[in-house]
């Protein structure tokens, strides 16, 4: 695997989530009673949602819409969301092997590439990410990490306009969650303390019908400023302990 493979591979790993193309999905607005009761009801809403990927095993598509054609091409992917501080991802060659299998603990990750006989060690540093220090491989982990981690809490979220609020994720770095008319999440935007936009998440392709708990059917993340993109399709979803499909 080339070193540009590999950063494209890395990049899978801001997944999400959770987790619109090219950062530009479109808010859609509705009236509401007044400032305070729509926080709640987004903070209640993705709330629920993010206790709800807990034990999803998802099967994916990846790409990254930057560099050689190898790294652009689909490749298959799979995530198990076993808790927010416990995550598996593992990215398949086009000829069906394990070319990158990554594992979070906590503020820790393992991150092996079979393909190349490497491995290594290294932490979730959002202190790093909000200084703008972190390495373009680290902060695309840091960003799968983000999508899983649970943000919504009243006490301490405020909001950003009628659909979208605003919550601290760590010192100097906050998330700005905005939601559709279902109140399901369409954008994820992360920044620093100066509000300086440091990774984007876009979340859509839902289903027709109005779902509550539907997941997107694809996740672009970026760093907002139009740099290279890693674009997810979620294919399909099961709980863990479901039998896997045929």
């Amino acid at each position: 695997m080339t070193r540009a493979a590999h950063r494209a591979g890395a990049a899978a790993l801001a997944l999400v989530t959770t987790l619109g193309a090219g950062g530009c999905a479109s808010l859609v607005t509705r009236a509401r009673p007044d400032a305070p009761r729509a926080t709640d009801a987004i903070v209640a809403a993705v709330g629920a949602r993010e206790r709800a990927l807990l034990g999803l095993r998802l099967t994916l598509s990846v790409r990254a819409t930057e560099g050689p054609p190898a790294a652009r091409l689909a490749s298959p992917a799979y995530l198990a969301i076993d808790d927010p501080e416990h995550l598996r991802l593992q990215v398949l060659s086009p000829f069906g092997v394990t070319a990158l299998d990554l594992a979070t603990s906590g503020d820790t990750y393992t991150l092996k590439l079979p393909l190349r006989g490497e491995q290594r060690d290294g932490r979730i540093d959002l202190a790093a990410l909000a200084e703008g220090t972190t390495t373009e491989d680290d902060r695309m982990i840091v960003a799968l990490a983000l999508l899983f981690r649970p943000k919504m809490d009243r006490a301490r979220c405020r909001a950003a306009g009628p659909t979208a609020v605003t919550c601290p994720v760590a010192a100097d770095l906050t998330a700005t969650v905005a939601v559709d008319e279902a109140l399901r999440p369409v954008r994820e935007e992360y920044r620093d303390a100066d509000g300086r936009v440091l990774l984007v998440a876009d979340l859509t392709d839902y289903p027709p019908a109005v779902d509550s708990n539907a997941l997107p059917g694809r996740i672009t993340i970026s760093d907002g400023q139009g740099g290279p993109a890693l674009v997810i399709r979620i294919v399909r979803s099961r709980r863990a302990g479901d039998p896997a499909p045929a």
